[in-house]
């Protein structure tokens, strides 16, 4: 990968926290994200708590970073780290899509920040970690918070 990324890991993570914050935001003040309450709600009804955090949150991460960020950054090597970050966002946020197509844009941006941390630290450990925390918020959210 031809790093030419002026935006660090630090930075990165700060993006992370601002956008679990306007994400959360959405969710308790609109109804715009209510479908995805529902359908994480549904998931949720299937497993218990810490079978989600397992499987949804943990494993999933581990296999879609691994995927995504990963595999496909080897694959897309020759091209710079813009295309890498557009290509992989963008494949990654259509795999996630949704009915509503605010998800796919804010995942889009996830995948962006993923996708910087496994740039600047040349490891997918940091990708996993935000990913993780990411789920496993949402699944706590969907548990506790409505």
């Amino acid at each position: 990968m031809n790093s030419t990324l002026v935006f660090s890991s630090t930075k990165a993570y700060l993006f992370f926290v601002a956008y679990l914050c306007f994400m959360y935001l959405l969710y308790l003040n609109t109804d715009f994200l209510k479908t995805e309450i529902v359908s994480g709600k549904n998931l949720m009804n299937q497993y218990g708590f810490l079978e989600s955090i397992l499987l949804i949150a943990l494993i999933g991460s581990i296999i879609e970073e691994f995927l995504f960020r990963y595999v496909l950054f080897k694959l897309l090597a020759p091209f710079n780290d813009l295309m890498i970050l557009t290509l992989s966002s963008t494949l990654w946020a259509v795999l996630h899509f949704s009915e509503n197509l605010l998800v796919p844009i804010m995942l889009f941006f996830l995948g962006w920040i993923l996708g910087v941390l496994r740039i600047q630290t040349n490891s997918i450990m940091h990708s996993i970690l935000v990913h993780f925390l990411n789920n496993a918020i949402f699944i706590f959210f969907l548990r506790v918070i409505i």
